[in-house]
């Protein structure tokens, strides 16, 4: 909304009045996304089955030199290093736990991306997630939501009926 402010020096007898721009929020110079086996995609979550894998890519929408940017994942508004969930498989630095991360630049050492993959993802594992690049900034965030393995086939028996369906 735009709004005029005036100030009136009542010693001197001067008004000056001020207008007052509020403009839209510019793009993030980071993008996050979650790629897998999706069921369903929407602006801010992305909906995936249970036990499957995921991968989070954090990369910055302008060229920049990977000399100066370290990459990092938030989980519910902390480091994904710093939660009880993920802390330990990351600290590993395992491509084969359940939790890696990983940095990649080109050949011209500018730097593509920070990159997480979670696999057998469960219902804990639905949360929000944002990245941060270092001297860039942060990304939106984007909810992971799990839908969880429908029940086992499910028999009915009733003792002393035979030759009846249900």
């Amino acid at each position: 909304d735009a709004r005029n402010f005036s100030c009136l020096l009542s010693r001197i007898g001067v008004s000056r009045t001020i207008n007052l721009q509020v403009l839209p929020e510019p793009p993030a110079d980071v993008s996050i996304s979650i790629e897998g086996d999706i069921i369903e995609k929407g602006d801010d979550y992305v909906m995936v089955p249970e036990s499957s894998t995921v991968t989070l890519t954090c990369q910055p929408n302008n060229k920049v030199s990977s000399r100066y940017v370290l990459g990092d994942f938030n989980v519910d508004g902390e480091s994904v290093y710093s939660d009880g969930m993920y802390s330990e498989d990351l600290f590993m630095d395992d491509s084969n736990a359940r939790a890696y991360f990983w940095q990649a630049s080109d050949d011209d050492s500018n730097y593509k991306g920070a990159y997480m993959r979670i696999k057998d993802v469960s219902i804990h594992d639905a949360r929000n997630f944002s990245c941060v690049l270092s001297q860039i900034g942060v990304s939106r965030t984007i909810n992971l939501q799990v839908l969880p393995k429908p029940p086992a086939d499910v028999s009915i028996s009733i003792e002393g009926l035979t030759g009846w369906k249900i």
